[in-house]
This record gives C-alpha cells, structure tokens and sequence, in this order.
C-alpha cells in the first residue's frame, strides 16, 4: 500500500505543480502583457506630442517670418523722404497688426505645448517683434533714433529666433534611453 500511496502522492503534487505552473506563467504572462501595452501608450503619447510641438514651433517661425513680411513696406515708408507725421497711416499697418495678433496666438499654442522654456522664448519673440513694429510708429521720432531702435530691437529678435530654434530642435530631439 505504500507503492500505491506515494503513486497517488506524486500525481497529485505532479498536477498541482502542472496547474500552479500554468497559472503563474499565465500571470506572468499578463503582468508583461500590461507593461508592453502601458509602454506602447506612453511611447505613443510622446510622440504625438513631439508632432504637436513640431506644427506648434512651425507655425510661430512662419508667423514670425509674415510679420517681418508686413513690416517691410512700413519700413520703407518711414525710411523715405516723403514721411510726414500727421497723416493717417492704419491702412498701411493693417496687415502688420494682423500678423502680430496671430503671431501672438502661436505664442499661445508653443505656451500650451510646452515646454516652458520654449513657451518663454515664443513669449520674448513676440514682445521683441512688437517692439520692433512700435519703433517704427512712434510719431516725431528723428530717422536715426527710429533706425537705432528698429536695429536694436531687429537684433534682439534674431538671436531670440536663433535660441527658439536651438530649444526647439532640442525640445524635438529623439529620447535618448
């Protein structure tokens, strides 16, 4: 009887074994399953914000670039020896100040997308474009302190544009792991 008993014994231990085996590489199994899911989601997230901010930084750059557009011929103008003060110019600066509104909402949208060095950068842009556009609409201002201040005003903008386009190229740049 004892042959018999350790029979019975091993193949219950045997099928127990067999049934805990299955069910933990079972579990095991699923626990890996959610980890690669929750990966894939994670990764994916990422990247659908990368292209956000991609659209994002790609719209404030060509905004930028309307609004130095719209500000060439007002800058002709006030450079021309025909200026005169007085006479109402709204028609001229209409396209400008439409470009610096919108220039301003994609400031927003890099502010929305992050992240807060390029939103600060966006916002800087846009404060310096505008003082640039104010430069040249100051009444009674001399030629040459209208030309100081639209140089300095163009240059603070190009090396903004320069460091926007560093963090951006960064803030774009493939997780490294």
């Amino acid at each position: 009887m004892d042959q018999g008993n350790a029979a019975v014994w091993a193949s219950a231990l045997g099928i127990a074994g067999t049934l805990l085996g299955a069910l933990g590489g079972a579990f095991v199994q699923a626990r890996s399953t959610r980890r690669q899911v929750a990966d894939q989601e994670a990764a994916d997230v990422r990247h659908r914000l990368r292209d956000e901010r991609r659209a994002a930084y790609a719209s404030f750059l060509d905004q930028r670039d309307a609004v130095q557009s719209e500000l060439g011929p007002i800058t002709t103008v006030r450079m021309s020896p025909e200026w005169r003060e007085g006479i109402d110019r709204r028609e001229l600066w209409a396209p400008a100040n439409v470009s610096l509104t919108a220039l301003q909402r994609c400031a927003t949208t890099v502010a929305i997308t992050g992240p807060d060095d390029m939103a600060n950068l966006a916002q800087a842009i846009y404060e310096a474009m505008l003082q640039e556009a104010d430069s040249l609409r100051h009444p009674g201002l001399a030629l040459d302190e209208v030309l100081r201040r639209y140089g300095a005003a163009s240059g603070i903008v190009d090396s903004l544009r320069d460091s926007f386009v560093a963090g951006a190229q960064k803030a774009l740049a493939a997780p490294t792991r």
